[in-house]
């Protein structure tokens, strides 16, 4: 507005006071807003006043301070042109966008805001139900560490492993009239040298020592539990549920299917069945709902089918997918697959078990030491008719318990048996055929005593 003459300008500053509500009207402009309200006629000298004022009206029109008056009328002189073009109110006013205070909302705007609220909303809902999934995996995977170090103990204080909770001795299973009691279930209730009612069922956590909040998920249902008890399979041994069959060189009878389609051996399962809970029992001795399960998860709930080919319970740990079409079906159990070696290898730190190896060895040195007792006990004669007696009053048939096996090797010395100076022979061979079941390749175990060693002993002591 610069550019307006002196007239022009006041006449449009006028204009705008009058109509804007925020502006303090004076005594004089409140007693004739009549006059001022008639006709804004601004006769444009030169096309660059006109520019002007169009640009102000244009401004003017489309502020918040309220419309023209339906009378407004302009009246413009383009120079050169000889004629004048009248600016109506149909032309100025009509078009302009009313003020907010008259203003509403169209369909397409209320839709426009339901669908970005129903968008939020659904970004929200979703975040918290993945804050609560995220929170119940976090503590499920805690507790499963947890019970994995308790049977770790157990393991240490009693070489075995407890067998499943399948419900109350003599029950024929969990029912809501049979609610687990968190006892191991035995054939023989209460022997632990008889086997397994079964090899999976629900964590046994009062035999553990563990409450029953410890026995449940995150989900607040129990975890299954799936311990290797396979007593077929004996070269190396794979029942770790009693404490005769335990070896240093158990292995688990348990194969674990990954996304990978590559099996993981395990001797013990711990698993939860998810945010569906499909299959998994709950503490009002009641069952999830096992149709909704995929193939996968129903391997997992029925307790690990025996695998034909492998001979090996079968159990399978994915990627949570909700996809039903997917290989081996929906799926969201959380499996915890518990090694031998992360079972046994606390055991050999801290000296509880001897490796393998070491275990054969010792038990192997153990023989030839009793035997060169018994010579040194029993020397009869005098130089050089001198003989050794190792085993003067009964024949000794020691045994060798074979760390990859569960037939322990005989070693066999009859009474009577003396070692002289031209004694020869071997007194004792056993063979463990290690982890492979099978003889040579590389780690078999071998256990030889000669009576050629035990007369460089005595020959100290003299013939």
């Amino acid at each position: 507005m610069k550019n307006f003459p002196t007239e022009k300008k006041s006449q449009l500053q006028n204009w705008r006071i009058l109509h804007s509500p925020l502006q303090k009207k004076s005594p004089v402009q409140q007693a004739a807003p009549r006059q001022a309200k008639q006709t804004l006629r601004i006769a444009s000298n030169t096309p660059q006043e006109f520019f002007l004022f169009c640009l102000h009206a244009y401004a003017y029109c489309n502020s918040p301070f309220g419309p023209y008056p339906q009378h407004f009328a302009e009246t413009h002189q383009y120079p050169g042109h000889g004629h004048q073009r009248k600016m109506g109110y149909d032309t100025v006013v009509k078009n302009r966008p009313q003020p907010l205070a008259s203003a509403g909302f169209s369909l397409v705007e209320l839709s426009i805001v339901l669908v970005i609220v129903s968008a939020l909303l659904t970004m929200l809902v979703s975040g918290m139900l993945n804050v609560a999934r995220n929170s119940a995996e976090s503590a499920t995977r805690s507790s499963q560490g947890a019970i994995r170090d308790t049977l770790i103990g157990y393991l240490r204080a009693n070489g075995r492993l407890p067998c499943p909770d399948i419900g109350p001795d003599g029950a024929a299973g969990i029912s809501s009239a049979t609610l687990p009691d968190g006892l191991e279930n035995r054939s023989v209730a209460g022997n632990a040298t008889s086997p397994c009612s079964s090899g999976a069922g629900v964590l046994p956590y009062a035999t553990l020592g563990l409450t029953q909040e410890a026995a449940l998920d995150g989900w607040g249902n129990y975890f299954t539990y799936v311990v290797s008890n396979n007593t077929a399979l004996v070269a190396p041994p794979r029942d770790w549920t009693i404490s005769t069959a335990f070896r240093s060189g158990s292995v688990g009878a348990i194969e674990v299917i990954n996304d990978a389609n590559v099996a993981i051996q395990a001797a013990v399962l711990i698993i939860s069945h998810g945010a569906t809970a499909a299959g998994a029992f709950t503490v009002k001795g009641t069952q999830g709902d096992t149709s909704i399960a995929g193939a996968n998860e129903q391997a997992n709930y029925s307790g690990c089918p025996v695998d034909a080919g492998s001979g090996l319970a079968r159990c399978f740990s994915r990627d949570l997918t909700d996809n039903a079409a997917a290989a081996g079906g929906r799926f969201d159990d959380i499996v915890m697959a518990v090694s031998a070696d992360t079972l046994k290898n606390p055991l050999f730190t801290q000296g509880v078990r001897l490796p393998p190896a070491a275990d054969w060895q010792k038990q192997c040195a153990d023989l030839r030491d009793q035997l060169i007792a018994n010579g040194l006990a029993n020397r009869v004669g005098i130089t050089p008719l001198v003989s050794y007696g190792i085993a003067p009053a009964a024949t000794i048939n020691a045994k060798l318990i074979d760390p990859y096996s569960a037939n322990p090797h005989s070693c066999v010395i009859p009474v009577g048996s003396q070692i002289v100076a031209t004694s020869t022979g071997t007194l004792c061979a056993a063979t463990s055929m290690g982890v492979d079941g099978a003889v040579g390749g590389g780690d078999d175990l071998v256990c030889t005593i000669t009576a050629a060693e035990l007369r460089s002993v005595f020959a100290k002591t003299g013939f």
